[in-house]
């Protein structure tokens, strides 16, 4: 049976259609809420008796189709289908989950259309060395193939906290999502796609760089409020929602929250070993979609 064809036979038997009475709108939500309790109920009574309740199986799917009736009676209600609902949620669900690390996933790969000299590299090397700023603040440098990224950076706060180390963030979105306006424009990589002056203006413009710096910023100050992800395996859907937003009008939107994911918990457990030991060399890899360490003998 087709989910349409179930919500239509049953709102055949509503007896409270008068969509015009605030009781036909209140009914199913409140029966909604009511038999939600019964399956806890269910549950209670079979973690209280164990085998002996053995019409457990038999009430649970008996109240699982009272549940799916109001939600039939309410979505119909409001305009809605059961099987548009049903469908949308394994969108939902499939771009938060996935966290597909590949192009066989259909992990979107920005560059394919562009050039040799427009596209990251696949496979790429970062050094790490820290140094000092004259005044004692720690400092780090970071250069590739033997050209600096720029001037040695500091955290840029009174306490240091390892922001010094962000870099990592930007690496890591390249790696996992093929994605970083920021390093696009950095000299030691100088892909930029101006071969399109749209996707150059748009894609690879000071916006979506000041957006890449943003989520960096915003993925930090998030991870200082949980252990810098150690011991963490996801991250929050508000995050992640967020990031979504600010990303929403760029090509990086066909990432999913999943493979966002992803990148920020390499990129964190890479960051932590690079503060413990701030002398080596960053290794993303374009096709496995990682980022690695291996600090210096």
């Amino acid at each position: 049976m087709r989910l349409n064809e179930y919500q239509q036979r049953a709102n055949a038997t509503d007896q409270v259609s008068d969509t015009q009475r605030i009781e036909s709108l209140m009914t199913p939500v409140l029966g909604l809420s009511g038999r939600a309790g019964a399956l806890s109920t269910e549950y209670l009574r079979y973690l209280r008796d164990g085998a002996a309740y053995q019409a457990f199986r038999q009430r649970t799917g008996e109240v699982l189709g009272d549940l799916l009736w109001y939600v039939s009676n309410i979505a119909h209600k409001n305009d809605l289908t059961l099987e548009d609902i049903a469908r949308q949620n394994l969108e939902k669900t499939s771009n938060r989950w996935d966290r597909g690390t590949g192009e066989e996933v259909g992990a979107p790969d920005f560059d394919a259309a562009f050039p040799d000299n427009e596209r990251f590299p696949r496979l790429f090397a970062v050094d790490v060395t820290p140094t000092r700023k004259p005044d004692g603040t720690s400092a780090v440098s970071l250069s590739y193939n033997g050209n600096p990224f720029g001037d040695p950076l500091t955290d840029n706060a009174e306490n240091e906290d390892g922001y010094r180390f962000h870099d990592i963030f930007h690496l890591a979105f390249v790696s996992h999502l093929g994605w970083s306006p920021v390093l696009r424009g950095r000299l030691f990589f100088n892909c930029k796609r101006k071969s399109s002056p749209a996707v150059d203006e748009v894609e690879d413009g000071g916006r979506a760089a000041v957006i890449d710096e943003a989520i960096a910023a915003l993925i930090f100050n998030e991870a200082q409020k949980n252990s810098y992800y150690e011991g963490v395996n996801s991250v929050s859907n508000q995050l992640l929602q967020l990031i979504g937003q600010l990303t929403g009008h760029l090509e990086v939107s066909r990432c999913t929250m999943g493979q966002w994911e992803q990148a920020i918990l390499n990129a964190f457990a890479v960051w932590r070993r690079v503060c413990r030991q701030p002398s080596g060399r960053l290794i993303g890899n374009r096709e496995t979609r990682r980022i690695e360490y291996v600090t210096n003998p």
